[in-house]
């Protein structure tokens, strides 16, 4: 009934943001506070950091991703909230393409750090490892050259759609050889 009479309310749970950003205001506390971990505890080491970095970083671009495809600009937050203070000040919205640039900037960076196997299947379900990171990447890729495609985003964007259907093609290319490899191995 919600979506028949157009309600977009935000006490309309489909149209909610906030187990959104309540996930992506976690990514960022995790992040932020890594490296004290790492500094207090000689036990925890850049080795065993990297790979949960990773998954914290593609665990925030899924979450903004599905935000961009839902509603496009968004607010946009990359920090960690003292919520003792400014945890609701309002965060201005963010164009989505700035979005889509800074995601793929990230997830490009870190892609390789990506845990391959968490040990078994049971424990790699759900969990950002190496190739669902790579997987991710090349569905922002896809959607962001399907987005900017049109002649009128061509002249404003130039090559760039050319270049990220290649990209897509890359992740996805990778990800294909790592399975196969996978299924040789059993």
């Amino acid at each position: 009934m919600n979506l028949m009479t157009a309600n977009l309310l935000p006490i309309n749970s489909w149209f909610s943001w906030a187990s959104f950003y309540k996930l992506i205001g976690y990514c960022n506390l995790t992040l932020s506070k890594g490296p004290d971990v790492l500094a207090r505890d000689n036990g925890f080491t850049e080795s065993d950091w990297l790979p949960i970095r990773a998954e914290l970083i593609g665990m925030r671009a899924l979450a903004y991703f599905y935000l961009v495809r839902a509603f496009r600009d968004v607010p946009f937050n990359i920090t960690a909230n003292d919520t003792s203070v400014g945890a609701t000040d309002p965060v201005p919205q963010t164009s989505s393409e700035a979005i889509l640039t800074f995601l793929i900037n990230d997830l490009e960076a870190v892609k390789d750090l990506g845990m391959t196997n968490y040990g078994n299947d049971a424990d790699n379900h759900g969990r950002f490892t190496k190739n669902a990171l790579y997987t991710l990447l090349a569905d922002i890729y896809m959607w962001r050259a399907a987005k900017n495609a049109s002649s009128d985003s061509v002249a404003v964007y130039g090559e760039q759609s050319k270049n990220d259907y290649q990209k897509c093609v890359e992740c996805c290319n990778y990800v294909i050889a790592a399975m196969n490899s996978k299924m040789n191995e059993e």
